[in-house]
């Protein structure tokens, strides 16, 4: 009597899907690994599109940290990089190191930093973090203006402004000094 029930070595795969299979199976941590390594890196380094323009930046003027003003359109004619962050956010305090770093890079070109705090107590909160660390950004506070630049609330939150006062490119999340640096020096390019 011939049996219904299907042979099993018919329904295996033949040998190059078998050994396929066979290494997925063995090797599926590892390539989840890779694939989430591929991503945090594209998404901390992502290619930076400065073709399209997103409208002036809003203009203000806030007091510093050290108790001068930050006045935005006092540097038209420098492309100016405007960091949201907050001093609990562990993704800011990852990337700031990094921010000072380009900023100490670029003394000397036509480029504008500041950090812009979220913080519920403002600049008293920044003060607290910043004893003992090199903070040599302008730090200024303000819950709002994320919003008038047209971000989402995420942070850290990054805006690019070119010469113009136009906002060229936005980030939300940890964003790389090398893929920073290629922005800040393409727009250095372009004409005042």
């Amino acid at each position: 009597m011939a049996s219904s029930a299907p042979n099993a070595a018919s329904d295996a795969p033949p040998g190059r899907a078998r050994r396929a299979l066979s290494f997925l199976k063995r090797n599926w941590t590892w390539l989840i690994v890779l694939g989430l390594i591929g991503y945090l890196v594209y998404t901390v380094n992502p290619p930076v599109n400065l073709d399209e323009r997103q409208g002036a930046a809003p203009a203000f003027v806030l007091p510093t940290m050290t108790g001068e003003r930050f006045d935005l359109s006092a540097h038209r004619g420098d492309v100016v990089v405007v960091t949201f962050w907050a001093t609990w956010c562990p993704a800011c305090r990852t990337e700031r190191p990094m921010k000072e770093s380009l900023y100490a890079d670029l003394q000397g070109e036509d480029v504008a930093f500041v950090h812009v705090s979220v913080n519920e107590s403002g600049l008293a909160a920044v003060r607290e973090f910043a004893e003992g660390r090199d903070v040599a950004i302008p730090q200024v506070a303000d819950r709002g203006l994320l919003g008038a630049f047209g971000g989402s609330g995420a942070i850290p939150a990054t805006f690019l402004i070119d010469r113009q006062g136009q906002i060229r490119y936005q980030h939300e999340g940890l964003l790389a000094k090398p893929a920073l640096r290629r922005a800040v020096e393409r727009l250095l390019e372009e004409p005042a």
